[in-house]
């Protein structure tokens, strides 16, 4: 039997890709199962962009869509790691996710409980 494994996906600053990755933690530290970059469409990338940046008053709904669109984008590079590692995804426990924005790294970090990609969106898929 495989020991379980954990996903992780995230997205910072870049804004480039949603890295996604599958680990094992055990007594004797973690091990790397499986790795991927999930490119974030341009279009995908402007609106975010265009969001960080704005005081529109319909700022609020648009933040709404992106968080959907990130979790959809977020639950389809899970599952491509999840493709990715074939019979291993049956050892797959538990998925995690965290999307950070923010006009600088150092911004972004100090923001990690406004994370993005509605995690709720993620649980369709069938492990």
């Amino acid at each position: 039997m495989a020991p379980p494994l954990y996903i992780g996906l995230m997205s910072g600053t870049s804004l480039d890709a949603v890295d996604v990755a599958a680990v094992e933690f055990g007594e004797s530290g973690c091990r790397l199962h499986g790795a991927l970059e999930y490119p974030l469409p341009d279009d995908l990338r402007t609106e975010i962009l265009a969001l960080s940046q704005t005081l529109a008053p319909d700022a609020l709904d648009r933040l709404g869509r992106l968080d959907q669109r990130l979790g959809r984008l977020f639950a389809e590079a899970a599952g491509a790691l999840l493709e990715q590692l074939g019979p291993l995804a049956d050892a797959v426990r538990a998925i995690g996710s965290a999307f950070l924005f923010g006009s600088s790294p150092e911004e972004a970090s100090a923001r990690r409980s406004d994370s993005l990609a509605d995690e709720a969106l993620e649980l369709p898929l069938h492990l």
